[in-house]
């Protein structure tokens, strides 16, 4: 078996020795396979990443920062690379380090992001204990000295799917954007695994701030680990990790070269000889999507934008056809009713639905996961999150439901329901099998809500704005109006130009 190597950063002085106390909360664990658990020697850099990560590091300019290499043969963690921090940028949230051995800058830009010349499988369970309103001041001559932190996350990650693999999903499925803010609690760390298919991790550890720890285990229903979820064993907003391996940039670039292989193949086939296929085929002869030398060469482009965006919502699954809304629940249906009408979408369409519901009965969802049996309907609470974990994956004809972030009172709370695992495998490169979830939302629908939302964008429902949902704003759509002004501009300005250029054509004959 080859080494595998797990890279962190950690400070000198939050080194641990291997056999320290195993109650210590702050502490990494690791479990390889379904025998060896092993501790990592060390701490995370205070138990925080992010914004408040990089500010501390400010804080300790020129501390050596190291990296690690775990080698499950001999079972120990060696050092690999010793840097020092040279510079950090706050506002761009950029730390540089120096590299002795190899005198060079290393980290031009977010450390998460761009460390490409650590390789291996970087396998990471961060513990972030809540910071409870701390402050610290940064030292007298940085760039930012007047600048106090305070310990609130905001924004929390950035950008991890460069490094990790995976992308972060708070409460929304589909959310593009990278993190949110994470209000009040606590949250149990990051299970994930680097995507890859060399890696044969059964099982995932996690360890909580009160040093309460707990195995996942993988290994009944998924094999060799490819996907990673993250859940909350104590208050606090649950997260749920999707693996992340560019899906989305793939299907964009297939897209685009679907689309100009699938015109060129149908202008050969039928004879045509239209500016169209003669700008593509230039495109394909320059490569260069960005310069274009004519009016006609731009509109082709679009044609091009156009199928190439109707192509990546089929395999996103985000076209307005796939969207299934509830009328309002009767507001005398209980959630019981509520649930039962998800629970036949689910099993009629077999898709995931997603239900926000508004005072949610007090107990049913906090922090805590329900099971129940299709076959049996039996309903059992199960209190430990690595038990009902483990109840799902015995037994695939099961619909889960839990929590995300905890009930408060005049606020809504969502709820999941799922016949398969809400960490799904996504095969690289995509497969003939590879598809996302379509996803169906009920929701109680208040005077400011989904319908008026619609009435007065008239756009389709991509992801849920968790903020604006607890503000009563309803759902945040703005962004999505982009993508179709975009095409439909595109289709237009198109038709136009290859008209005109038709009846130019025609008026010189």
């Amino acid at each position: 078996m080859l080494p595998l190597t797990f890279t962190v950063f950690f400070q000198v002085q939050s080194v641990v020795i291997l056999n320290a106390n195993s109650n210590d909360p702050a502490s990494i664990w690791i479990k390889l396979d379904q025998h060896q658990v092993s501790k990592a020697p060390f701490k995370v850099l205070d138990s925080q990443i992010g914004e408040q990560w990089i500010r501390q590091l400010s804080a300790k300019a020129d501390r050596e920062v190291y990296c690690l290499s775990y080698d499950p043969v001999v079972d120990t963690f060696k050092i690999s690379e010793v840097y020092r921090i040279k510079k950090v940028h706050l506002r761009r949230q950029e730390v540089a380090l120096y590299n002795p051995r190899t005198d060079s800058i290393t980290g031009e830009g977010n450390i998460w992001v761009r460390r490409a010349n650590l390789t291996g499988i970087t396998l990471v369970n961060l513990v972030l204990p809540w910071a409870g309103g701390r402050e610290q001041v940064l030292p007298e001559g940085d760039d930012e000295s007047s600048l106090r932190v305070i310990g609130e996350y905001h924004d929390l990650i950035y950008d991890f799917q460069n490094i990790m693999g995976f992308r972060l999903i708070n409460r929304r499925p589909f959310d593009l954007e990278f993190g949110s803010n994470l209000e009040n609690g606590t949250w149990s760390g990051i299970l994930g695994e680097l995507n890859t298919n060399q890696a044969d991790l059964s099982s995932v550890a996690y360890a909580n701030h009160d040093g309460r720890k707990g195995v996942v285990d993988f290994s009944a229903s998924l094999g060799p680990v490819q996907s990673v979820l993250l859940m909350s064993a104590s208050q606090g907003p649950e997260w749920t990790v999707w693996p992340y391996v560019r899906p989305f940039s793939v299907l964009v670039w297939g897209a685009y070269l679907a689309s100009i292989v699938g015109l060129v193949l149908a202008l050969y086939l039928t004879g045509s000889e239209s500016p169209v296929g003669t700008v593509l085929v230039f495109v394909i002869q320059r490569g260069d999507f960005g310069q274009t030398r004519s009016v006609s060469e731009r509109g082709a482009l679009m044609c091009l934008g156009i199928l190439t965006f109707v192509m990546f919502a089929h395999y996103s699954a985000i076209l307005t056809t796939n969207l299934t809304i509830l009328d309002d629940p009767n507001p005398l249906d209980t959630f019981e009713e509520v649930y039962q009408k998800g629970k036949q979408l689910i099993f009629e369409k077999g898709e995931v639905v997603e239900l926000i519901l508004k005072d949610a009965p007090p107990g049913s969802v906090e922090n805590q996961l329900y099971v129940e049996t299709v076959k049996d309907n039996p309903q059992a609470l199960v209190k430990s999150v690595p038990e009902a974990i483990a109840a799902v994956l015995e037994d695939s004809n099961k619909v889960y439901y839990s929590a995300i972030g905890p009930p408060i009172p005049g606020t809504q709370s969502h709820l999941i329901l799922s016949n398969q695992m809400y960490a799904m495998t996504l095969p690289f490169p995509p497969t003939s099998e590879f598809r996302l979830l379509f996803n169906f939302y009920i929701e109680r629908i208040k005077e400011s809500g989904l319908k008026q939302q619609l009435r007065r964008r008239h756009t389709p429902i991509l992801s849920l704005d968790h903020a604006q949902n607890e503000a009563g704003q309803g759902l945040d759509l703005s962004w999505t109006f982009g993508p179709f002004l975009s095409v439909g501009l595109g289709v237009g300005l198109s038709a136009l130009i290859l008209m005109f250029e038709s009846a130019l054509s025609q008026c010189q004959s």
